[in-house]
């Protein structure tokens, strides 16, 4: 028998034209400049008033669209799960993974930033216990009033578990309905125990998710109607009111960069040195180690994730203490955290959007073949089967064009609200544009970092 081959793919290789570091100079560079333009223009209190404005709301009257909208909503979620539990548990034939990973998770997140928050009406759990609050009156007004002190935080952890779940637990159709059923009964206890109008205001991680997105967008949904808003400065109407809700700002920030960063060699090298040193320190037999190894190995790489957040915040909050000291203001740091920290959201928005667009491209026309067979039984239902057969592709050098291209604006973009906030705080041009000298500092770091961690991948 001949020896085993060891096998190379054809395929075209590509490298950046020019090295990563000289992109990252010519982005902070365009960033500095953005801020100081940004500076010489806007100076005073008024005319940052003057970009608050937004439209008159119009109503909007069709009950009957909504009401279609919400039972394809409540359907879609029942099909997701139906489908994991007696379809294929193929990951590429059966909808619920689609429907739920790139469906839902991203495209329906760049919609919702796009034309605004609609999660709001086609929340199916939500729909839910509306609907049984009608049949049984006070079914979920709650038992408890929701504790103050609770803020944001269930929120926050379904979120944790949610990505770690994403990178970690290797999901199939069929993991993932049970996950849902576990979710759902989450739901429903949080709304009858606390009520349905408090759980889905605080404790739904895709309402929250999904309110903070909706802030991006330029149309803004009420039961009053819609009106028309420049786009991102729903971000400004009010601060962040809680830090459960900045560190969950700060958590859709760190996720998408260790998503970009857990996979990469250098990653991979630094959780072996961890291990190792672990190992060693716990003196174990060498029989017990490779076991022990691989269990810390994990428990490494998802402790890494779970307190990202937090090295984010303690770098947010250490430049902001530089800024209290610079202009010398007797406003609390914790205040200043919270009044800025929505204006941390467009790069989060854009990390996303860069990090996983070419994925949506890739796998999101597929439910229209999935729409038609939806458990992977070979059916043809709706005549989609022979729809997008080729998945789209985009060049790498496109791709990479394009992200930095988002990188850059999505910062530029931040800096922008953030000096809206600065003048409103600080009420002064000039200590305004002072106060920012430290967060442009920031911005940079995420500029850099950002596409340092895009260009992992193609560098290695």
């Amino acid at each position: 028998m001949p020896l085993p081959a060891i096998a190379h793919s054809f395929g075209s290789l590509y490298t950046l034209p020019v090295p990563v570091w000289l992109y990252v100079y010519g982005a902070t560079a365009a960033l500095a400049l953005s801020f100081l333009i940004i500076g010489y223009f806007v100076t005073t209190p008024a005319q940052a008033k003057r970009n608050f404005s937004v439209s008159r709301w119009r109503p909007v009257h069709a009950p009957v669209l909504v009401t279609a909208l919400q039972l394809l909503s409540v359907g879609l979620l029942a099909l997701t799960i139906i489908s994991g539990l007696i379809g294929s548990n193929n990951s590429y034939l059966n909808f619920n993974m689609t429907f739920f990973w790139i469906i839902i998770l991203l495209l329906y997140t760049y919609w919702v930033a796009v034309f605004g928050n609609s999660y709001n009406t086609l929340n199916p759990w939500q729909i839910v216990t509306n609907s049984i609050d009608r049949a049984i009156p006070n079914a979920f007004s709650g038992r408890r009033p929701y504790p103050p002190a609770l803020a944001y935080y269930p929120a926050l952890l379904l979120y944790m578990a949610l990505i770690w779940i994403e990178l970690f637990g290797k999901t199939k159709p069929l993991s993932l309905s049970l996950i849902l059923i576990a979710y759902s009964a989450i739901n429903f206890l949080g709304a009858w125990w606390w009520g349905s109008k408090n759980w889905f205001h605080y404790g739904d991680l895709f309402s929250v998710f999904f309110r903070v997105m909706g802030k991006l967008a330029p149309l803004e949904w009420s039961h009053k109607g819609v009106r028309l808003r420049q786009p991102f400065i729903g971000l400004l109407d009010q601060p962040c009111r809680d830090l459960s809700l900045l560190l969950f700002i700060l958590f859709m920030l760190s996720s998408t960069a260790y998503d970009g960063l857990h996979e990469t060699e250098l990653w991979r090298n630094l959780s072996r040195e961890v291990s190792n040193l672990c190992i060693t320190a716990l003196d174990t037999t060498m029989r017990e180690s490779p076991i022990l190894y691989s269990r810390i190995y994990r428990s490494f790489q998802g402790f890494a994730l779970l307190i990202s957040p937090f090295i984010y915040l303690a770098i947010y909050l250490a430049l902001l203490f530089i800024t209290k000291k610079l202009t010398r203001t007797d406003r609390p740091l914790y205040s200043l955290a919270l009044e800025l920290g929505y204006s941390l959201v467009p790069i989060a928005f854009v990390y996303n959007l860069s990090h996983y667009f070419t994925l949506g491209l890739f796998q999101g026309p597929r439910i229209f073949r999935l729409a038609s067979d939806p458990f992977g039984y070979h059916w043809n239902l709706f005549g989609t089967q022979n729809w997008f057969v080729s998945p789209i592709m985009i060049a790498a050098d496109t791709v990479w064009i394009i992200q930095v291209g988002l990188i850059l604006i999505g910062h530029i973009i931040s800096v922008y609200l953030m000096h809206l906030v600065a003048l409103r705080v600080f009420n002064s041009g000039r200590m305004a544009l002072i106060s920012q000298i430290p967060l442009l500092a920031l911005m940079m770091l995420y500029t850099a970092s950002g596409l340092w961690i895009l260009s992992l991948p193609i560098q290695s």
